[in-house]
């Protein structure tokens, strides 16, 4: 008997030596995958109550924001004149939440964009990567502005793209 128990202690012993370093792989994975959920957010809710297939659609916003502002110059005064539309990315089954979104947010949208765009420089507004990045930024500051996201980090759409109607710096 005293052999039977020192032998028992020993392959307890072996199985926790096993076990140890799967547990610890599988802890690993878990907090991997939950560090990997937890930090992106879904950028669309998708087929919430409702028993239609979701399909994302793109949709074009047909009315007009137009600007006139003083972007930052080194001497002088610059004036510059901008017209855009954009298009978002919707589940279609949310498409008519999106479009009352931007219709009851629109002024807020308007004054984040002129914001934007008075803080940037005239000579980088004049360049083709100048307009790119003021694209970006205003592409990120309509999603913030029209579709803000939920207490579950979700967004109903997110604007995709700025289409310029007319970008003039005197």
């Amino acid at each position: 008997m005293a052999e039977e128990e020192k032998a028992e202690p020993e392959t307890d012993g072996k199985k926790k030596g096993k076990l140890m370093p799967l547990i610890l792989v599988a802890v690993g994975a878990a907090l991997g995958g939950g560090g990997v959920v937890l930090t992106t957010k879904p950028a669309l809710e998708q087929g919430k109550d409702d028993n239609r297939p979701s399909k994302l659609i793109i949709v074009h916003q047909p009315d007009e924001m137009s600007f006139t502002f003083n972007p930052i110059t080194n001497k002088g005064m610059k004036t510059a004149r901008v017209r855009l539309k954009f298009d978002y990315q919707v589940d279609e089954n949310f498409k008519d939440g999106a479009e009352e979104a931007i219709r009851e947010k629109w002024d807020l949208a308007y004054s984040r964009c002129n914001e934007v765009m008075m803080q940037q420089k005239s000579e980088v507004l004049k360049t083709p990567e100048g307009k790119r990045s003021l694209k970006r930024l205003l592409v990120d500051e309509l999603t913030l502005a029209f579709f803000p996201e939920d207490s579950k980090g979700e967004r109903i759409a997110i604007v995709k793209d700025v289409l310029w109607m007319e970008f003039f710096i005197q």
